[in-house]
């Protein structure tokens, strides 16, 4: 984690040099837009990019300058999928994938190929422990949540739902999209570690 985070911190910096080319914008002010103790990322320099008038909204600015795509668009290190999902499961969680299907931004498993092929790059996860995915997502496609609900049909997987709320100035409203209580059943049932709060 502390790897993580600290490669967050050079890599935003890195884009923020990139976007300063192009745009009024220091790394003070997006490091000053960042709480003590919050994991520094795009939205802090969306917020910046907004507060001085470039863009509307957080979709807006992650559209433009803040793609994945783009060429001011830094990569961040984190652990490989195979990876998390084990370190996952070692500390007693349940590993759920996050809106997989998100179309030019879907990540450890292509889904541009036959459902065949599809399933066996999800086995491989499976049997590393993935023990669900977020399907009701505004970021999966549609054509997305059939074949993850296909994908969670073949191998049992939970399928819960997020809003994946980031505050006001992203369209996501607050529980737009929610787990299924069945589903946070067998969450809680699988999970190993600490006991929620009651």
């Amino acid at each position: 984690m502390e790897k993580i985070r600290s490669h967050r911190d050079d890599r935003l910096r890195l884009m923020v040099e990139k976007l300063a080319l192009d745009y009024e914008l220091t790394w003070q002010e997006v490091s000053d837009a960042i709480s003590p103790g919050a994991t520094p990322g795009r939205p802090h320099i969306a917020q910046v990019l907004i507060d001085k008038g470039y863009f509307p909204d957080t979709s807006a600015a992650f559209a433009g300058p803040l793609r994945a795509d783009g060429p001011y668009h830094v990569p961040h290190y984190a652990p490989r999928l195979h990876r998390a999902i084990g370190v996952i499961v070692e500390a007693g969680g349940v590993p759920v994938l996050a809106h997989p299907y998100t179309g030019a931004r879907s990540g450890a498993i292509r889904h541009d190929q036959p459902l065949e092929q599809i399933l066996g790059g999800y086995q491989v996860f499976v049997e590393a422990g993935l023990a669900g995915l977020e399907i009701k997502h505004r970021e999966n496609t549609e054509e997305g949540k059939e074949v993850l609900r296909a994908v969670a049909a073949e191998f049992s997987l939970m399928v819960t739902g997020s809003s994946d709320y980031h505050g006001t100035r992203k369209p996501n409203a607050l529980a737009e999209n929610t787990t299924d209580p069945s589903q946070l059943e067998r969450i809680l049932e699988a999970a190993t570690g600490l006991s929620p709060v009651s």
